[in-house]
């Protein structure tokens, strides 16, 4: 049962009150404030019906002193000297409502109860806003719940952890969670994305290398096996490590330890392993492009992330965070988007999944005009469902000069807004002026 705490001088209304809810909660009496000090300091009250005019003590000091107490604590005031003043300052000082004397117990009752279904709510929705936004990864449908549920039976557990999704979900971040809500979390968290490294350089990458070890390696270099000891090392597209270096990684799994390049010695490794692919490693086992004494090795925990497509209703609160995003970002101050041109992005199909779902709204946010992003804002997505963004990425030609570098970015950034010279401005951080000078110049220079 939950502590009721009653302050009030007259013992009368104390015994009143105290009888009303004495069969719904634990209920303390306080007629002075010797014995409010001695309830407080042995019993923590959930609700307190408070007296404003409480003896020689004003009642909102001790309003204050309960808060301090506990922020959660649910105060109503009760008042025979009823003014707008007073109840307004009880609830900026945290009071959740005020009534006046004489008590309608009835009415009273009334709001104690609508104060604790208000406190459940006000609970759930900061559950939620827990759920929905741990470690970057936001939702709160089913789907996305069971990978915060996976998380949270791992994050502790010295196994390897295997994350299957498609390209765009998110698999790095939920690496992230795992690692940073666990016992490593003070330790390192070495990413390394097996896609992006030739293979020829990989394994010097992964497991180091030392002095004069082959051509132009001048000093000895720690591998991201040795960086990430006592912490975690995150494999990134491990689907993509050629199978010379997948027999070096089930080497250090199985053994714990690893020999750089060029050392005859090994070095003890205690990392965890965290492995990601948007790939069907035990179909690619089965057809032999990848080790399966690997692919069980890392498959011990296997998380899961559904496409966008899966957890639609993911798409409002994904929005939300990136519309938030890009005003910080970008100085904005865009409030929300219209319920058509949220339709519009919930029902669209999304081949680039969360990644693809930012990018739009990104670009939404520099193409709206008004407070809210619309229907014409996204304009091009056409009516089969396909996005026809522009890069978002300038490539610039090694030799160019840097005259001709900011050249290029000033004038694909103008045609990345469409023309929009103020906005273009605003992304590249230089004043409207500026960019109309510039413009002007290389006009001049045709």
């Amino acid at each position: 049962m939950k502590n009721l705490l009653i302050i009030d001088d007259e013992k009368s209304i104390c015994n009143v009150l105290s009888f009303a809810f004495e069969n719904e909660f634990n209920v303390f009496k306080a007629n002075s404030i010797l014995e409010y000090n001695s309830i407080i300091k042995l019993h923590k009250p959930d609700i307190v019906l408070l007296d404003l005019k409480f003896g020689s003590i004003d009642g909102l000091d001790v309003l204050q002193d309960i808060k301090s107490r506990d922020k959660d604590a649910i105060v109503i005031v009760m008042t025979a000297y009823g003014t707008i003043e007073t109840s307004i300052e009880a609830i900026k000082g945290g009071a959740y409502d005020y009534i006046l004397k004489p008590l309608d117990i009835d009415v009273i009752k009334e709001l104690v109860k609508n104060s604790i279904e208000y406190k459940a709510r006000q609970s759930k929705a900061s559950l939620d806003g827990l759920l929905n936004s741990r470690f970057g990864i936001i939702g709160q449908s089913a789907k996305i719940k069971k990978v915060f549920e996976d998380i949270d039976r791992v994050k502790d557990l010295d196994v390897n952890v295997l994350i299957q999704g498609e390209s765009g979900t998110g698999k790095e971040l939920v690496a992230r969670a795992v690692h940073y809500s666990g016992k490593r979390k003070d330790e390192p968290f070495v990413v390394v994305n097996c896609a992006a490294i030739p293979q020829n350089l990989i394994e010097s990458e992964l497991f180091g290398y030392e002095k004069g070890a082959f051509t132009g390696a001048e000093r000895s270099k720690k591998g991201a096996f040795e960086m990430a000891n006592n912490g975690s090392i995150f494999l990134d597209e491990i689907g993509e490590m050629d199978l010379y270096c997948q027999a070096k990684v089930l080497r250090a799994i199985q053994n714990k330890e690893i020999a750089p390049i060029g050392s005859n010695e090994t070095k003890n490794i205690n990392a965890r392993i965290i492995t990601a692919t948007n790939r069907d490693l035990k179909k690619d086992a089965e057809e032999g492009s990848f080790r399966i004494d690997l692919y069980y090795r890392l498959n011990v925990f296997p998380i899961t992330i559904a496409s966008l497509e899966e957890r639609r209703e993911d798409v409002p609160l994904l929005i939300e965070s990136f519309i938030k995003k890009a005003n910080n970002m970008y100085k904005m101050n865009i409030k929300g988007i219209t319920n058509g041109a949220l339709e519009m992005l919930v029902n669209k199909n999304y081949t680039g999944n969360v990644r693809e779902l930012e990018n739009i709204v990104c670009r939404a946010c520099i193409m709206c005009d008004g407070d809210y992003i619309n229907e014409g804002c996204l304009k091009g997505i056409t009516s089969e469902n396909k996005v026809n963004m522009l890069s978002e990425y300038v490539t610039v030609k090694l030799g160019s000069s840097l005259d001709d570098i900011e050249k290029q970015i000033i004038l694909d950034t103008i045609n990345f807004v469409n023309g929009n010279k103020a906005k273009a401005a605003k992304l590249l951080g230089i004043s409207e002026r500026s960019i109309h000078y510039k413009v002007r110049s290389y006009l001049d220079e045709k």
